[in-house]
């Protein structure tokens, strides 16, 4: 998280924003599981297991939709295409 999405002040550390002191750990929880899919994601991906990594991508996708969540997302799509599975 780069800012607060209360009051978009520059996010530091913890739980809460130094301005507004809105509570983000929820926030962040999320943000922290769909980078854990993400990373499950490539390792499907490694593992040459697209089918499961393509779900794993569209999860962290509709967790947290970065530009790298669905890059991803469309990268396992293909993937999946090109092997048939």
């Amino acid at each position: 998280m780069e800012k607060c999405p209360f009051c978009k002040a520059r996010y530091r550390q913890g739980g809460a924003c130094a301005r507004c002191e809105a509570d983000l750990r929820q926030l962040l929880i999320i943000e922290a599981d769909a980078g854990r899919l993400a990373r499950r994601a490539i390792h499907g991906l490694l593992s040459g297991d697209s089918a499961t990594s393509r779900k794993q991508a569209a999860a962290a996708c509709a967790l947290h939709a970065t530009p790298f969540h669905r890059a991803l997302e469309g990268f396992c799509k293909t993937v999946q295409g090109v092997d048939g599975t």
